[in-house]
């Protein structure tokens, strides 16, 4: 029988302050499911209790944006975030960014939903639950395609082994808990074949693993290159993007009404993230650098993450990813697991916005991997 295990504990780092100005904000967010389990209270009225929408300067004075990042510290495939303000790819198109860490993307949706931002960015299960809840959010861009990896422990040699096995997770929502759900149902394997164990975050799972404390946990390339040199005798049991590769991951959204009133904050802020990614696949020794000044990883697994994460495309410099065989796909597998109400109507055409996008892309054109 399946059993969920909450509240072991491990350190997973502090958490900063909270910007007091009045400004813009972008969350990147994996959301919790109970975290929003009052948003379909508060959706509706959100963009009315919103303070007024910022005027967009045409000035040569930065329009100011807080970005808020749910990962602490960042993982290589959201580095783009922090290129495009280390480059000065926000400052060339009229953003002024101050990017502030958050333990977990619940404060950063909690705050999109109470009125206290207008974007966020990170995994599509985010913008899924808050949609289905009654947010009128859509998703304008994909930042990145599926970078994470079950990693296992010596005992687990196939995804069949996985049952009885105790699961890292973050949530019962997000890409910790998804993605081996979806591993088990690709051998016939229901979610509750598995146990689960609700950790702190991130670095939490890399210590439970490498403790034993779990058998398996799903990670983004440079958390598993970590946790596989800290103990060898793990191991890569199923790279996501080739187990499940019509899997949707890692949007960037924007509240409907602010969008539709400031179209030019938005493209500006999608323009940012591609010139910055286009910037990083052409300037391999400068993004491994940044990579690692950013996400304090050893230089060597930056490296590789950087060689893997380009080699199979993650990083999303065009229209790559947001098309509606992958998002209603990711849609009913979300359906299917509870991460939405089987009953949600949501859908490509009610969630995707591609109009930003596509003014972006006729001025800068297709990149280059």
């Amino acid at each position: 029988m399946q059993r969920v295990l909450q509240g072991l504990s491990f350190s997973n780092g502090k958490r900063r302050g909270r910007s007091s100005s009045s400004v813009v904000r972008v969350g990147v967010l994996c959301l919790s499911l109970a975290a929003l389990s009052t948003i379909s209270n508060t959706a509706s009225a959100s963009t009315a209790s919103r303070a007024p929408l910022a005027a967009v300067s045409h000035s040569k004075k930065l329009t100011p944006i807080v970005v808020q990042l749910a990962l602490v510290p960042p993982k290589m495939v959201f580095l783009g975030f922090y290129a495009a303000q280390d480059k000065g790819f926000y400052a060339r198109n009229g953003l002024k960014v101050k990017l502030v860490a958050e333990s977990t993307g619940v404060q950063a949706v909690r705050g999109m939903v109470s009125g206290h931002g207008f974007f966020a960015a990170g995994g599509t299960d985010g913008l899924a639950t808050a949609a289905a809840a009654g947010a009128n959010f859509k998703g304008i861009w994909n930042y990145a395609s599926d970078d994470l990896s079950i990693i296992a422990s010596k005992d687990v040699a196939s995804l069949k082994d996985l049952a009885g096995k105790t699961i890292g997770i973050t949530d019962k929502v997000g890409p910790a808990y998804t993605l081996p759900v979806l591993a088990l149902n690709s051998v016939g394997l229901p979610a509750s074949a598995a146990n689960y164990a609700i950790l702190g975050g991130r670095p939490a799972l890399v210590t439970a693993l490498a403790s034993g404390q779990i058998q398996a946990a799903a990670f983004h390339v440079d958390d598993g290159l970590t946790v596989v040199k800290t103990d060898p005798s793990l191991h890569v049991l199923a790279a996501m993007s080739k187990l499940v590769p019509k899997w949707w991951y890692g949007t960037v959204l924007v509240d409907n009404a602010y969008g539709k009133a400031h179209r030019k904050v938005v493209q500006a802020f999608i323009t940012s993230l591609i010139q910055a990614q286009r910037w990083m696949l052409a300037n391999r020794s400068a993004t491994i650098a940044l990579g690692v000044k950013y996400t304090g990883f050893d230089p060597d697994v930056v490296a590789k993450s950087y060689d893997t994460l380009k080699a199979n495309r993650n990083w999303i410099i065009d229209k790559a990813g947001m098309n509606p065989t992958n998002v209603n796909y990711t849609l009913k597998f979300f359906r299917s697991s509870g991460v939405i109400p089987k009953s949600s109507k949501i859908s490509y055409k009610s969630i995707i916005d591609t109009s930003y996008l596509n003014a972006v892309m006729k001025k800068l054109g297709p990149g280059k991997h």
